[in-house]
């Protein structure tokens, strides 16, 4: 009887449970493009793409595409202990800059960041860095004290493959809409 009530009791799990699946879509130079599916359509990230890239520090820089158009930028650093406030930073590359808003997250040592134009941010972003494929994006606090200093090697691939996978799942969504 404990056996039929085992499998019973397994078989309802199993069915009840989401199916998550995470591909690598890219590991090139110092990027790392996944690409995230959840068969639970109520998750807010049901289908996300990710870029990440790590610095010598452990600080990760994660770009983040998501199937409802939403489009966010975290650091996260775990050795940081960050009380919850609104900060603005700087985003520099190849000697253009960014002021962006953003507020810390101290449950998750973490940074995210926002643009009042969400269209500005992709495009930034995927075109930008794109192109400047090998050099260094600064993160520095309105002061000028350095926040994190990322390598961009390997974005003139990881870019354009983050943007095919982010297109890909905002079609995914409008197509179950």
């Amino acid at each position: 009887m404990r056996l039929i009530f085992s499998q019973i009791m397994l078989l309802f799990a199993s069915s009840t449970a989401t199916a998550q699946s995470i591909t690598t879509l890219l590991n090139q130079g110092d990027f790392v493009v996944r690409e995230h599916a959840t068969s639970d359509q109520d998750a807010f990230d049901r289908g996300m793409c990710v870029a990440e890239v790590m610095n010598d520090r452990d600080q990760a820089l994660i770009i983040q595409g998501y199937q409802d158009d939403t489009f966010t930028i975290t650091i996260r650093d775990d050795s940081w202990r960050l009380s919850d406030n609104f900060v603005s930073v700087v985003i520099e590359i190849d000697n253009s800059k960014w002021t962006v808003q953003g507020r810390t997250y101290p449950s998750d040592n973490m940074v995210y960041l926002w643009f009042d134009d969400q269209a500005f941010l992709p495009d930034v972003l995927i075109n930008k860095v794109k192109v400047s494929g090998g050099s260094q994006m600064a993160i520095t606090a309105e002061n000028g004290n350095s926040i994190a200093n990322f390598s961009l090697s390997g974005s003139s691939a990881a870019m354009p493959q983050f943007a095919e996978c982010w297109a890909r799942r905002q079609m995914t969504e409008q197509s179950a809409a």
